[in-house]
């Protein structure tokens, strides 16, 4: 049966209008069988001979099996077509797999050794095709030279040996780089079992590698951060038996490792706790907030002796909410303890000095001032403090040394000590000896201040109540002569005036023997020691040893003081007697003026010497004469007397001051140029280089207690005989020489 289209009736139609002579055409006919048959039909027209259309003739031709072929061939190349699209995308999916893995694959012909790189592989040897043509030679090149060798044998070994192969090693890369790559590949082989291509596999392992690295580190990190923590880590049950501990709490607990620990302590409650009334308190705030922090209790260690611990612990929990472990950790604060003590030691200490302890910051604002400081500056025992600042206590305050002069030399050298004169809330004035200290806080910059002062103020008096005498007697006798005051004055007060040495040698030797500068030490050692102070105190075997040497040091300073206050009442009955005679004895020596006498001037060395004899014998001071013979000169005797009994003194102070065990004085008396010279040398402290041009001038002074009257009114003194006063000195330590010239005619200025 024929099956005939629209095709077929207008191909017809053509060919009957003359439009086309024949037509060929494929149609499909259904077989008797039921199965279709094509067929190629060829149709022409036949014509009669006046050109008229008599019949149709067709030609059949049986093309089933080449159209089957022709199907066959469709069907295939669409199949083909189908197949390259599909290994199309699993070729691009597989380098975007490798991409994101970093594993290229390659391949190897063990025949030809030709090499072929997926796209993945020319990216992680950071090349490409146009670039590196992938051959076996230049893949080593591409090796690193240290791992270059084994990658070359373990390839040889796998074409001789087994078929799968792996191995890591790094690449050189052109621009420098290094890669950790894994190369893992299998060889495959013939039937006769000879390998002939090699595939495999190149991944970048560098980044896991690392990883990898940084997470073994960590774990050791950790782990040593766990075994060599300084406080320890623990975990145990909600029973109260410990899982873990670290080495740190073996040894505070007095065990000789964790396990033993571990194994010994199984009820923590029953087995640590000193006061085991405290577990259900700890217990409860557990239960209550999940964490607990800083909780202080004292706990039994293996032998028994409690030590205090801070711990801190938190609850892990299971994925129900129900508690799993505890976990924590616990500081041994045994030693904050016994500092806590020490400090409220400390404060009662210094609560019970009779010196002013003050603390204040930067601004000038007191932060703390002990009892004694209060009773001195008359601010109340329950004063407050925050509105005080120091200048309410600074007379004159812009101008007080304290903030001209002490504050930034505290914070200059860190310390800073002398004489001060502080006024009190009622307006009246504590002379004070006063030590400041700076205290730097961890960036190194000062941030607060802190002072000890002692009340001086009765010394002070007794100090100007003799220098007040000792200027009468200066004009005393230069106004009447050395000689008549001698004879009158020093006759009738030589004995009171025994007293009055014997008491100011008392107060002089208990003052420099205090041991004020003991407690400066101290304060500069707990200076030192602010950052570790607890552990100083409690461990240091000097910081141990600290709050019973302040409780002596307070005991001893107390005895001082009632020392010196015996004697500076003693002094002052003392020099009202000396009052008494001078005021008589002035009677006679007014309007005498000043007397010149020819005298021999190892007379009057002898003379001054008698004056400062107990002062030199008690100091130990080995007095060498070095004496030449001279002619009698004319001078005021009292102006001579007054310049080497000065002289004289000061090189006492000299040699006290400078701490040698040997002592030694040298008078000298030498013709010099026409003239005489006396010189007083000693082998004392010495002079600096840069005080030797202001030793003379009027107010210098480099003593504590000086009044810089001295050696200037010596100068002039001097002068007026026509004379000179010269010192010369190698440096400090070097000790010093001051030469008296004096002309043999008596020449003097003119009054």
């Amino acid at each position: 049966m024929k099956r005939t289209g629209k095709a077929d009736l207008k191909s017809m139609q053509q060919l009957l209008a003359g439009e086309v002579r024949f037509y060929h055409t494929e149609k499909r006919y259904l077989h008797k069988a039921g199965h279709d048959v094509w067929a190629l039909l060829g149709v022409s027209l036949i014509h009669s001979a006046e050109g008229e259309p008599l019949h149709f003739v067709s030609q059949i031709q049986d093309i089933t099996a080449r159209k089957q072929a022709d199907e066959a061939a469709e069907t295939s190349a669409r199949e083909q077509r189908e197949l390259t699209a599909r290994l199309a995308t699993e070729k691009a999916r597989l380098i975007a797999a490798q991409a994101v893995a970093k594993v290229g694959s390659w391949e190897t012909d063990l025949s030809t050794n030709k090499v072929t790189w997926s796209d993945e592989t020319y990216r992680i040897f950071e090349t490409s095709p146009e670039q590196f043509q992938p051959t076996h030679a230049g893949f080593l090149q591409l090796v690193h030279p240290e791992d270059r060798a084994a990658v070359d044998k373990a390839f040889g070994e796998c074409c001789s040996g087994d078929s799968l192969s792996a191995i890591e090693h790094r690449l050189l890369l052109p621009g420098g780089g290094i890669k950790l790559v894994e190369e893992r590949w299998h060889t495959a082989r013939d039937e006769e079992g000879k390998p002939i291509y090699a595939t495999g596999t190149c991944q970048d392992i560098t980044k896991r590698r690392a990883a990898e690295e940084a997470l073994r580190s960590a774990e050791l990190k950790y782990r040593s951060i766990f075994e060599n923590a300084l406080e320890g880590i623990f975990q145990n049950t909600p029973e109260g038996t410990l899982i873990s501990a670290n080495p740190a709490l073996a040894r505070m607990l007095g065990f000789e490792n964790p396990e033993e620990l571990i194994r010994e302590r199984s009820d923590l409650a029953r087995q640590s706790y000193v006061d085991p009334a405290q577990r259900p308190e700890f217990q409860r705030r557990l239960d209550e907030d999940g964490v607990v922090t800083e909780f202080e209790y004292e706990v039994k260690r293996k032998d028994g002796s409690p030590i205090w611990v801070s711990e801190n612990v938190r609850v892990i929990r299971d994925p129900t909410g129900l508690p799993l472990l505890y976990e924590g950790t616990i500081q041994d604060i045994s030693d904050r303890r016994r500092a806590e003590t020490a400090n409220r030691r400390l404060l009662e200490i210094l609560d019970a000095t009779t010196d002013l302890v003050s603390i204040a910051n930067l601004e000038g604002s007191l932060l703390y001032l002990n009892p004694a400081g209060r009773r001195m500056l008359g601010v109340g025992e329950t004063g407050d403090l925050k509105a005080r600042v120091i200048g309410d206590f600074l007379p004159d305050a812009p101008n007080h040394i304290i903030l001209q002069e002490a504050l930034p030399a505290a914070a200059r050298d860190g310390v800073w000590s002398g004489e001060t004169i502080l006024r009190s809330l009622d307006g009246g004035e504590v002379h004070t000896s006063q030590v400041i200290l700076s205290h730097k806080a961890r960036d190194g910059k000062v941030d607060v201040l802190s002072t000890i002062a002692r009340d001086i103020t009765e010394r002070i008096g007794a100090e100007r109540e003799l220098e007040e005498l000792n200027k009468q007697l200066v004009e005393t006798s230069r106004q009447a002569g050395m000689a008549e005051v001698a004879t009158s004055v020093l006759h009738n007060v030589g004995n009171v005036l025994n007293s009055v040495n014997v008491s100011c040698s008392v107060i002089s030797d208990t003052v420099r023997r205090s041991r004020i500068d003991t407690l400066t030490r101290t304060a500069e050692l707990l200076r030192q020691h602010a950052e570790d102070l607890p552990a100083f105190l409690t461990t240091d075997p000097t910081g141990k040893k600290l709050p019973e040497f302040l409780r002596k040091l307070a005991q001893r300073l107390g005895e001082e003081q009632a020392v010196v206050l015996g004697e500076a009442k003693s002094l002052s009955q003392n020099i009202e007697h000396i009052k008494d005679i001078v005021a008589v004895q002035q009677n006679y020596a007014k309007n005498m003026g000043g007397v010149r006498e020819t005298l021999a001037l190892d007379g009057l060395v002898e003379d001054a010497l008698r004056m400062n004899g107990s002062a030199l014998t008690r100091h130990r001071i080995e007095v060498i004469r070095e004496f030449a013979e001279v002619a009698p000169i004319s001078v005021e005797k009292n102006k001579v007397l007054q310049i080497l009994v000065n002289l004289l003194r000061n090189a006492k102070h000299a040699l006290t001051d400078g701490g040698s065990e040997h002592k030694r004085l040298v008078l000298r008396i030498a013709a010099q140029n026409g003239d005489v010279a006396v010189s007083v040398s000693d082998n004392g402290v010495g002079i600096l280089a840069e005080n030797m041009t202001r030793i003379f001038t009027h107010g210098f002074t480099t003593k504590k207690d000086g009044h810089g009257f001295g050696l200037h009114n010596g100068v002039l003194a001097a002068e007026e005989m026509g004379g000179s006063l010269r010192v010369e000195s190698e440096g400090p330590g070097r000790g010093a020489t001051f030469t008296l010239r004096l002309p043999r005619n008596g020449r003097g200025k003119e009054r």
